[in-house]
């Protein structure tokens, strides 16, 4: 028997079965209790259970309507707040270019072209630090044609290539220096041992004499770069320098 779909449906049902109560009122009070086959010979006692079944399966029917419609409908569940979370502090390095100078050379040694970088300290502020530092110097008369490049430059206080800025750290990359009555660059040669070691030497490519523009470039860890200095460089034959910063 398909179930009914609203309310007048079900009293149909309820009024069917009350019908089919009246038709069989004798074989129905033969199964029962005395007590009850009694009640059920009276028709309005009989009528009265049958409207009140009819009423319960009613009630149950909308009970379960309802709740099929809340579940099928969707639940806005709002999500807890979430507390904003402070930033990282990455610390950072404070590289800064420093200056150039002509360093006359107090042992007999040629006269040398400095530029200077330092990891400069920032009052409370941890500083990392720059790490594989290297120097590219590049050439050009001062109407703009090139002369050549010189990388990596040496350092005037390390022997090997590549130095390290600590907080507080200052090293200089030699630019140019006065050797062998001539000016020239001072370019970090590298060359494997027999013993598989790693050996450094300095070559000096020529540099022409008169007034010279150069850009010097630092050069860290994953190539992260300082912006260039510029630098006008007089180199007169006698090996006396003069360095602007432009």
């Amino acid at each position: 028997m398909p179930k009914p779909k609203s309310v007048v449906g079900w009293c149909l049902v309820a009024g069917g079965v009350l019908l089919e109560a009246f038709e069989h009122v004798d074989f129905i009070s033969s199964h029962l209790p005395r007590q009850l086959a009694t009640l059920i010979n009276e028709p309005l006692i009989l009528v009265v259970i049958v409207i009140g079944f009819g009423f319960v399966l009613i009630a149950t029917r909308e009970s379960r309507s309802e709740s099929s419609t809340n579940a099928s409908e969707p639940v806005n569940v709002v999500p807890a707040a979430v507390p904003a979370l402070r930033p990282a502090r990455h610390l950072s390095h404070n590289m800064q270019f420093t200056g150039a100078k002509y360093v006359q050379s107090t042992n007999g040694g040629p006269g040398i072209v400095i530029a200077c970088f330092q990891n400069k300290p920032i009052p409370h502020t941890p500083l990392k630090t720059f790490r594989f530092g290297r120097v590219t110097v590049t050439f050009s008369h001062e109407s703009g044609e090139a002369i050549g490049e010189v990388s990596p430059a040496a350092w005037a206080d390390a022997d090997v290539p590549t130095v390290d800025f600590e907080a507080g750290v200052t090293h200089c990359a030699v630019v140019a220096a006065f050797t062998q009555g001539q000016w020239g660059g001072c370019r970090m040669a590298s060359q494997e041992t027999y013993w598989g070691d790693t050996a450094y030497s300095i070559e000096h490519p020529p540099l022409p004499t008169g007034i010279l523009k150069v850009t010097v470039i630092l050069i860290g860890e994953m190539n992260v770069s300082l912006p260039a200095a510029h630098l006008t460089l007089t180199l007169p034959p006698n090996g006396a320098a003069t360095v602007k910063v432009d």
